[in-house]
């Protein structure tokens, strides 16, 4: 079978993208797909293994649409496919009893993978039917590899994208999802490292797709880190020690809460330095966001009474949604409605949100990386369940400090969960425990990042109405995880739910 210039003419790839992008963890409708439509084809390469970029636009029966990118990879039905997980999704035949081509995800596939790298230096454009791809090095970036790398293997663990490794030297990150423009997480970084903030992964290349309604990054190459170990890790670590001490020590009984804060101040492997060197590192990254760049949309400004009721109504609008759910998991949320309003609407109070920055976006434990040479930020494109033009918006970066504060008491409540189940007596001996784990850990880390930012006018003067942000934002996070759990892992949501009962409790703060 010869290879059609246009993928649309190939019968049956349509119908085969129907059944197999919901099915992909990084597919982002939550409704079944009502349409899937081929829009543009890019050949990179039509020997075997062929390759081609296929935009593909999707409706769902809710509605809502999306354009994902996919690398699809076609070898004949006489070759064998790569290693997983590059199941065939489409056998192309002229007749259905004898495929002649198999069509797979192409990003599996070691020799397509070194095809992209081999092209992003020097550079090169390569144009198809109703799209191209322009390969090009990093601006400002780092260099790409001085010779050809001589592996690379797709990561197993998808999330909102694909991300594979060259020689675990390098890292090429490709976006499923498509959105207009240069996406963050490559011009944060260059934007960052024009700033004089390195403990980041430096860009070496892109790829765009420059499409008929404008260029949108398509892949991102970058420096891998090498070995090291991210903040959750480390945080569950350290948790799952303190609680193992505890259950050694308690020798058959677990001791009572009254003793929290003495394990704790004695606890050999205990997260608090760490927190207190993300302090820091938060700190610099706003610091070096706050000088902005260029680009007007970069640079910093004072946030007013307008951004402060913005906020507030976003976040209303959140919790408005999930109660209209009438899910009977998040019965809680109305316990605690009266109080959360009161919390968000107070920060409508203000004079002043302090300075309005760049921010990470989706700022949490997972996202920072820990290395022989130190504490590195990750992955900077934003929450992906937020469109785009949202997560390019200047925001307050008491955001990023919530996300983070949340963070551990996430770390805390997952690391419990490993170590026995709320129907067991132990849970309710151990939770204080990593409770005040959660207290001090926050407290270090908020202590070591105002006294960096202290006199910099990045935060309002006042405590109170840093205090007052702090609360809501970390609401408005809690309430995005409630919206994510209940859509991806429902036995979850007691997590960030248990966090708004803290975040609303009297005795919070």
């Amino acid at each position: 079978m010869t290879l059609p210039t246009d993928l649309r003419r190939l019968p049956g790839l349509e119908r085969a993208l129907h059944d197999y992008l919901p099915r992909q963890r990084w597919f982002a409708g939550a409704a079944p797909v009502a349409t899937a439509e081929l829009v543009a084809t890019v050949w990179l390469r039509r020997r075997s293994p062929a390759a081609a970029v296929t935009v593909v636009d999707v409706t769902c029966t809710d509605g809502t649409a999306a354009r994902y990118a996919l690398l699809l990879g076609l070898r004949p039905a006489s070759e064998p496919l790569p290693p997983a997980p590059a199941a065939a999704l489409l056998e192309l035949a002229d007749a259905p009893a004898a495929p002649e081509w198999l069509v797979y995800d192409g990003l599996a596939d070691p020799t397509i993978l070194l095809d992209l790298l081999a092209r992003t230096h020097p550079g090169q454009t390569v144009t198809g039917a109703g799209a191209a791809v322009r390969f090009a090095p990093a601006p400002g970036g780092g260099p790409g590899p001085a010779a050809p790398p001589q592996t690379a293997r797709l990561l197993a663990a998808d999330q909102s994208n694909s991300a594979a490794t060259y020689d675990d030297r390098w890292f090429l990150k490709w976006f499923r999802r498509l959105w207009p423009g240069l996406n963050p997480e490559l011009e944060l970084p260059l934007l960052l490292l024009g700033n004089g903030f390195t403990a980041l992964p430096r860009p070496v290349g892109s790829i765009t797709l420059e499409l008929a309604d404008g260029p949108a990054t398509l892949a991102l190459i970058q420096t891998h880190l090498g070995t090291g170990s991210d903040g959750l890790a480390l945080a569950l670590t350290s948790l799952r020690d303190l609680f193992g001490d505890l259950r050694e020590d308690a020798d058959g009984e677990l001791p009572l809460p009254v003793t929290v804060d003495q394990v704790l101040q004695g606890q050999g492997s205990s997260f608090e330095p760490h927190a207190a060197h993300l302090g820091h590192l938060t700190a610099a990254l706003h610091l070096a966001l706050a000088r902005g760049g260029d680009d007007p949309a970069t640079r910093a400004r004072t946030g007013g009474v307008r951004e402060l009721t913005a906020w507030a109504s976003q976040t209303e609008s959140m919790l408005a949604a999930l109660l209209a759910r009438g899910d009977p998991q998040l019965a809680s949320l109305a316990t605690h409605r009266s109080r959360m309003h009161a919390a968000i609407r107070a920060i409508g109070t203000l004079a002043t949100a302090g300075q309005l920055i760049r921010v990470h976006g989706d700022y949490h434990l997972g996202q920072v990386l820990r290395t022989d040479n130190g504490w590195h930020v990750l992955d900077f494109e934003g929450e992906p369940a937020r469109p785009m033009a949202e997560r390019r918006q200047l925001a307050s970066p008491l955001r990023d400090v919530a996300g983070m504060l949340r963070s551990f008491s996430y770390a805390a409540e997952v690391a419990l969960r490993q170590q026995t189940t709320p129907a067991d007596p132990a849970w309710r001996s151990l939770e204080p425990y990593g409770r005040e784990w959660t207290r001090r850990c926050q407290r270090r880390f908020l202590d070591t990042y105002q006294d960096r930012v202290r006199g910099t006018g990045l935060l309002p003067d006042a405590p109170a109405a840093v205090a007052k942000l702090l609360t809501a934002f970390q609401l408005e996070k809690a309430l995005y995880e409630v919206r994510y759990e209940v859509d991806h892992r429902p036995e979850w949501v007691t997590i960030p739910l248990n966090g708004i009962a803290r975040i609303c409790s009297p005795k919070a703060g």
